[in-house]
């Protein structure tokens, strides 16, 4: 029977969210207990939050900041998959393994694998492997349910907004409406809404300028109405809610390339066709959400030319001339904080060779190119900020804090 179900409200803003609660916009978000600030990660992104939240694992230590790898023999971001997480999650490491668990649209459960119940993965490119066990989907349409995946709908130039939201919309109703078939042979289910997160991209500049009369604020209150469903579930089985996001959001002026400013220095080259030339290139950027510079090193990438012997001199250079730049749209600082990866992270392998922190969150990093391109980065005017939100209905005792992404693992686990 239903015990628990986890509802992730990916994007959703404790600020934002408070004042439409307040404005009555959001009233079942109102109905919930001990609606507080979740504190993300350094670098808040989807991936290093949900990695905390389900292995308990706080960011330092396991060193995921985004969905591709920071470091990659051959320079092409590779995406994270559920094999260098999966024995970490919580519904793998359970010492009472009969709980039944449905994930839907999870991070880091792509591609999917042997649980005690249902997955419905989150991919990131197509796919035919997002179901566990193998005949899910076939059962689900033959039920007249349709799961539809987030890559289905790409914001580019040619987008039309309100079609995008629409699309966006429905996905998210598509992917609730698929509860329906989980809630009677399940005890946990974990479900993952993306509406807020992929609208506060592209348009959280129409946010700024229309307020109420926005499509993010569609977003937030179509979020309302799913945990009213939620909350009817939850009285019908006498069970428990816990829902959160694991990022906030807030506005984005302009993400900066700092592969030019590398160039400058002396440490990139670009062949004629425009593209890195990795045969004369010392350090480039990591992957967007990394916040980062990786060092060109022999023994890891294939055209590597930096020696041991060579590193942390380059690493100090290099940090020595980030830390000295300044925005020259707003005269101040770049970076509040520039350092070795190493310094940041315990014991974590795939982290950039030097790690920064934005002195002003509103001038990003570009990051990468490869991704960063296909994903239209530069059309977009939100981004994440550590500001997400915790709140529940429970049985046992929440805590009336702010909460760090991690310590939501242990209320998570007290319920299973």
């Amino acid at each position: 029977m239903l015990k628990l179900i986890v509802a992730i409200f990916e994007g959703a803003d404790y600020n934002i969210l408070s004042n439409l609660m307040k404005a009555n916009l959001t009233p079942n978000f109102k109905k919930l207990s001990y609606f507080n600030k979740c504190r993300c990660s350094l670098i808040p992104y989807e991936a290093a939050g949900l990695m905390s939240i389900f292995s308990g694992i706080p960011e330092k230590e396991h060193g995921i900041s985004s969905y591709w790898r920071s470091q990659n023999t051959n320079y092409i971001p590779e995406l994270w998959t559920s094999n260098d997480v999966k024995s970490h999650m919580l519904w793998n490491n359970l010492k009472n393994k009969d709980r039944i668990f449905s994930i839907m649209n999870l991070w880091g459960t792509h591609p999917v694998y042997n649980i005690n119940g249902s997955i419905l993965s989150y991919c990131m490119q197509k796919s035919l492997r997002y179901c566990y066990p193998a005949d899910l989907n076939n059962k689900l349409i033959k039920n007249n349910y349709k799961y539809v995946q987030d890559t289905c709908v790409i914001h580019n130039e040619t987008s039309i907004k309100e079609n995008f939201c629409k699309d966006v919309l429905n996905i998210d109703m598509l992917r609730h409406k698929c509860i329906d078939y989980f809630e009677k042979n399940s005890d946990i289910i974990i479900v993952n809404y993306t509406a807020i997160d992929r609208i506060s991209h592209f348009y959280y500049d129409e946010f700024i300028n229309k307020g109420v009369n926005s499509q993010l604020v569609k977003a937030y209150m179509q979020c309302d109405l799913i945990l009213s469903d939620l909350l009817s579930l939850i009285e019908k089985y006498d069970a428990s809610l816990i829902a959160f996001s694991e990022i906030g959001f807030g506005p984005l002026k302009k993400f900066v390339k700092f592969n030019n400013e590398l160039f400058n220095w002396g440490f990139l080259n670009y062949k004629s066709n425009g593209l890195i030339d990795w045969n004369r290139t010392i350090a480039y950027e990591s992957v967007q959400g990394s916040n980062g510079i990786n060092i060109n090193k022999k023994h890891r990438n294939i055209n590597g030319l930096i020696n041991d012997n060579e590193y942390n001199f380059i690493v100090r250079e290099i940090i020595d001339n980030l830390s000295s730049l300044s925005n020259p749209d707003t005269n101040k600082p770049f970076f509040k904080m520039v350092l070795p990866g190493s310094e940041y992270y315990n014991n974590c392998k795939n982290v950039p060779d030097i790690v920064f922190q934005p002195y002003d969150e509103e001038y990003l990093p570009y990051g990468d190119s490869y991704w960063s391109d296909y994903l239209n980065r530069d059309l977009q005017t939100g981004w994440h900020r550590s500001n997400g939100f915790y709140a529940g209905i429970s049985k046992y005792q929440l805590p009336r804090k702010k909460l760090r992404v991690e310590e939501l693992y242990p209320i998570i686990k007290e319920h299973i």
